[in-house]
């Protein structure tokens, strides 16, 4: 015998009986199925109310249908996704693991000892890739929806031991224009560690460079540089 679990569902919803109006609060609900090795992810809210086109706000009227029953409207829903590609100096194998996986960029906020845990989960892999794709539509006003469709993509390649290069980017699908971009290069240096991270364009351009201790009782002693817009902003 084998159990299956095709998908979870989880609904959720309150009434406040001392509100002056809108007691009952929005439906959220939320589908996870998980076909094969990767996740899919369904979030909704539904209002209980009716809006109001002209005066662009909910009334305290519950929305229903001829026959008398409630008629929630869906004013946001999100569908995503993420899905892991890895490949060893041997062959191609595609990972087990569907969670979004943090790229080298992470690395540079994050403490030493996560950084050594890290590099010994991707022993053996050559190189990772990580997908996250995504949907959403709000229309709180249904005569002024706005939609987003968007993907992410982190990849990490093991070039020697000691050495690593990342790269991640953002595309927004729905105009088909890249959003942002970097690229990360680590190097372990024995008790020390190094990460560069390089941004070419967009708000957040420039680089960050980091050399510090590995040990989590001396992770103050490090050097620090940042150039490009990271300066500005980092004052």
């Amino acid at each position: 015998e084998k159990i299956i679990n095709l998908f979870s569902w989880r609904m959720g919803t309150s009434y406040n009986f001392v509100a002056d109006q809108f007691r009952l609060s929005n439906l959220n609900s939320s589908i996870r199925s998980k076909i094969g090795p990767s996740n899919i992810d369904l979030r909704m809210t539904h209002d209980f109310y009716e809006y109001d086109t002209n005066a662009k706000q909910r009334i305290n009227k519950y929305r229903k249908s001829k026959e008398g029953y409630f008629l929630p409207r869906l004013t946001k829903v999100e569908l995503s996704t993420t899905f892991q590609l890895s490949g060893k100096p041997f062959g191609i194998s595609q990972a087990s693991d569907t969670t979004n996986a943090n790229t080298l960029k992470d690395s540079l906020n994050v403490s030493s000892s996560s950084l050594k845990n890290k590099n010994k989960k991707s022993s053996g892999t050559l190189w990772s890739t990580n997908f996250s794709i995504g949907y959403s539509l709000k229309q709180f006003d249904p005569s002024n929806p706005k939609k987003t469709f968007w993907l992410n993509t982190n990849s990490t390649i093991n070039v020697t031991k000691n050495w690593k290069v990342g790269y991640s980017a953002r595309f927004d699908l729905m105009n088909n224009e890249l959003i942002n971009h970097s690229f990360t290069i680590y190097r372990d240096l024995h008790c020390w560690e190094l990460a560069l991270n390089w941004t070419p364009s967009g708000y957040a351009s420039g680089f960050y460079l980091r050399i510090n201790v590995k040990s989590p009782t001396l992770r103050d002693l490090k050097i620090e540089k940042t150039g490009g817009a990271r300066r500005i902003m980092s004052y």
